[in-house]
């Protein structure tokens, strides 16, 4: 922004920054130490009926309302943000809301309710304001313990600092790196009994590749266009080969569109989705990727209605489902491209392995520099690749590589 100002306006000046708070003689702070969790011993009232433990019901009651949690998971010593996922404007919606509730609540400002970190600290605001508007509290509110809670740091000068999260954890922290892997084995595989192949058309010439290399197999093969204002232009596929198209991005199209692919040609059995490069989606200049992120929960929607024939071509011999995305071709590693919205093919692919143990699940990352012929036997030749270990695989110029996390000493 300052440097679009140009010349003729005056520098910007920046106030000093705020000299550093030291605490004095911190207390120490112990994993093991509980945090406070409010306990009600007599319903204190402040005049107008309303005590803390009532402020505390209602306030968990429209969380769940609010946020979808269940009431009975909600625990007041849990964090805003970190634990419930809250942000400012649906922490101004739940206050507003126990404002509805309670008229004689005071308005509070936004600065104050930054610094309003969980649950029990809001009840308690809330509560301190109440009082201070000349309500007399006729009970006591005690801090009980709760074990696993953000334990508070009391400085030298008896002032209270924000929690600090004490985390112990067996799961290790690392930094990701890239290792090279070498060519994978062949496993011969075949599809079971009237499975068929399914293809997404990227629009480029690497389509008709996987394809020709489907068919050397004795695969039978289907190839699915996405909707025409998502990707622009179309293989030119083999003769004999079946095209289906979506005519629109509805999802009960899409349902229709592989219901009679099945219907007519056999239940999928292999799944390989192709996705576009960015010079094939149809952005029309738009800058925000809408195209890019239909193609993506497309494939999430794709995953939905082929769950049934995978799974059962799996249980019958092999099934596989392969998403091919176009980063860098080091799986990101290499930072050299230029959306991150297909990285949610990872995401799905990932979880699928997960959830669809005998399907062979693998998330491909191709970079653009390759050939359709060399790209088209890598993506290939991972389907008969053996090793289940291996989720995803970045294949550029300087060979196949994977991501590992190796523990940090």
């Amino acid at each position: 922004m300052g440097s679009r100002v140009g010349a003729e306006s005056s520098p910007i000046t920046l106030p000093p920054a705020p000299p550093p708070v030291v605490a004095q003689t911190p207390a120490p702070v112990v994993a093991s130490t509980p945090a406070p969790q409010l306990i009600v011993t007599s319903a204190p009232s402040n005049g107008g009926g309303l005590s803390l433990e009532v402020l505390s019901g209602t306030l968990l009651e429209i969380v769940s309302e609010k946020t979808g949690y269940p009431a009975e998971m909600l625990e007041l010593g849990m964090d805003i943000e970190a634990d419930l996922g809250i942000d400012s404007i649906k922490r101004v919606e739940i206050l507003g809301a126990m404002r509805d509730q309670y008229p004689q609540l005071p308005q509070l400002k936004a600065e104050e309710l930054g610094e309003l970190r969980t649950l029990l600290q809001i009840v308690e605001f809330m509560g301190s304001r109440v009082n201070t508007n000349g309500a007399t509290d006729g009970g006591t509110a005690h801090a009980l313990p709760k074990a696993d809670a953000p334990v508070p740091v009391v400085h030298g000068d008896g002032g209270v600092a924000r929690p600090q999260l004490v985390i112990s954890t067996p799961i290790p922290r690392s930094a990701v790196k890239v290792q090279y892997l070498p060519a994978p084995d062949e496993l011969e595989i075949s599809l079971p009994t009237g499975a068929i192949a399914l293809v997404t058309d990227d629009g480029t010439p690497l389509t008709a590749e996987v394809v020709k290399g489907i068919v050397a197999r004795g695969w039978r093969v289907v190839v699915l266009n996405l909707p025409a204002d998502m990707v622009t232009g179309e293989a030119s596929l083999p003769a004999g080969v079946p095209r289906y198209a979506l005519s629109d991005a509805t999802e009960m199209r899409l349902e229709e569109t592989l219901k009679a692919i099945q219907g007519e040609h056999g239940t999928v059995g292999v799944f390989i989705h192709l996705n576009p490069p960015a010079s094939a989606f149809n952005a029309n200049g738009n800058p925000f990727l809408d195209p890019e992120k239909g193609v993506l929960k497309h494939i999430f929607l794709m995953a939905k209605h082929l769950k049934k024939s995978l799974t059962d071509s799996a249980e019958n011999g092999y099934a596989a489902f392969v998403t091919v995305a176009r980063l860098d071709g080091a799986l990101g590693a290499n930072g050299t491209f230029s959306t991150v919205i297909e990285g949610g093919l990872f995401g799905l692919t990932k979880s699928l392995n997960l959830e669809w143990t005998r399907v062979f699940c693998r998330a491909l990352d191709v970079a653009d520099g390759l050939s359709a012929e060399t790209a088209s036997r890598a993506i290939l030749g991972e389907l008969s690749d053996p090793n289940r270990l291996i989720v995803e695989v970045g294949i550029g110029t300087g060979g196949r590589v994977t991501l590992v996390a190796p523990e940090l000493s």
